[in-house]
């Protein structure tokens, strides 16, 4: 998916970062940075998953002519800060020099994903494969985030988490009423233009967020 190519390119970025903050000693230094990626990283994921939610039917008309796949867009949309997380969180440990614990995490989420396909997908089916992918990712993520808590001291306050999360509802639930007041449908210029005016909403409102945190 495009959005993702973005947590990508950071996740590759943030190695030498880290690596030359850690050769120098520098925890305050890999603490703010870890800090700044993940918190970075946690407000892209909640926004691309409110318009996957907002756009995700008029998405799955567009592109593939199906109300069911606008419907996997919407439902996989709920694992995106996961995965997104996730992807940002296995940079930061290879930029700390935790290669080989990444290795062993994705060897073992393999595993599992291999086991549980051939357990479960027979007998559910779609339902199973997509339950999969949810597990083992969530699986994943939680062993990498507190593997990088760990190593980099790195904390999220509630505070942030929430108006991170704030913000995305908000911005997602503003497309999804301005594509009901237009009419959308799966009108292509209507979808991109409405998740611009979303991705705009939600950096006012994380500016004025930030602002007031900062005057504080």
């Amino acid at each position: 998916l495009f959005p993702s190519c973005v947590m990508v390119a950071l996740a590759e970025l943030i190695v030498p970062k880290l690596t030359e903050a850690q050769v120098q000693k520098n925890a305050d230094g890999i603490h703010a940075a870890v800090h700044t990626i993940l918190l970075g990283g946690l407000r892209y994921s909640l926004l691309c998953a409110a318009l996957f939610l907002a756009l995700g039917g008029g998405l799955g008309m567009a592109l593939y002519d199906s109300a069911e796949a606008g419907r996997y867009i919407r439902l996989f949309a709920l694992i995106v800060p996961v995965m997104y997380l996730d992807m940002l969180a296995d940079g930061c440990l290879k930029g700390l020099g935790e290669m080989m614990f990444c290795m062993y995490v994705n060897i073992a989420d393999a595993g599992l994903s291999a086991l549980m396909v051939w357990l479960l997908l027979p007998r559910w089916g779609i339902a199973a494969y997509l339950f999969t992918i949810c597990f083992t990712e969530i699986f994943n993520f939680i062993l990498s985030l507190r593997r990088l808590q760990k190593v980099s001291g790195l904390r999220l306050s509630p505070r942030e988490v929430l108006s991170s999360l704030g913000a995305a509802l908000l911005s997602g639930g503003a497309v999804w009423v301005l594509l009901k007041i237009i009419n959308a449908g799966n009108s292509v210029p209507a979808l991109v233009l409405s998740g611009l005016a979303g991705v705009a909403l939600f950096a006012l409102i994380s500016g004025a967020a930030g602002g007031r945190r900062a005057s504080g």
